[in-house]
């Protein structure tokens, strides 16, 4: 099945929902988004020789408390990296007359040389890569007639797919 951008953006563009069932929806994709990565991030686990995979961005947060950690992770994190990530260069992209694919593309490669420059390794290179995609396609998809709705609805999935991340830690004991 040839899957283009214009067949994914008909699944993500949530133009015709309610604000309530977009941000519902958001939520249903940064869920399947960590748990995407989740999977991503065991099969490089096993994969690849844990020196090889490098670290991982912003690992500080996690010393900071549980409420610190959700506050960097679940609301500025999105907030700041939906605006430098996705909002600026997809609108930039698209104002220049960039195709939307071309877009998305640019926008998850910052997404991801964000992370790596912060200090995360190329295993978190290759999963915020993954992640960037999804996000920049949830964001362009959304992005017309102006960026408010795409950027509360990317925002949102950032969120639950961070909020998700961090429960797993913290869970998990990181």
């Amino acid at each position: 099945m040839n899957m283009n951008f214009a067949m994914i953006a008909k699944y993500l563009c949530w133009d015709d929902k309610s604000l309530v069932a977009g941000l519902w929806r958001s939520v249903g994709v940064g869920a399947c988004t960590a748990a995407l990565l989740s999977l991503l991030s065991a099969l490089l686990f096993a994969l690849m020789d844990l020196a090889n995979i490098g670290g991982l961005a912003g690992t500080g947060i996690f010393e900071g408390g549980w409420i610190f950690t959700f506050f960097a992770a679940v609301i500025w994190a999105p907030l700041w990296e939906t605006l430098i990530a996705q909002l600026v260069p997809i609108s930039l992209f698209m104002r220049f007359g960039a195709r939307p694919s071309i877009a998305v593309l640019g926008s998850a490669v910052l997404f991801s040389a964000g992370h790596v420059a912060y200090g995360g390794g190329i295993g978190q290179g290759l999963v915020t890569f993954v992640a960037g995609l999804l996000m920049a396609s949830l964001f362009a998809a959304n992005a017309r007639p102006g960026p408010g709705r795409a950027f509360l609805f990317t925002g949102t999935a950032h969120a639950a797919n961070n909020a998700l991340v961090i429960l797993l830690s913290f869970g998990l004991g990181f």
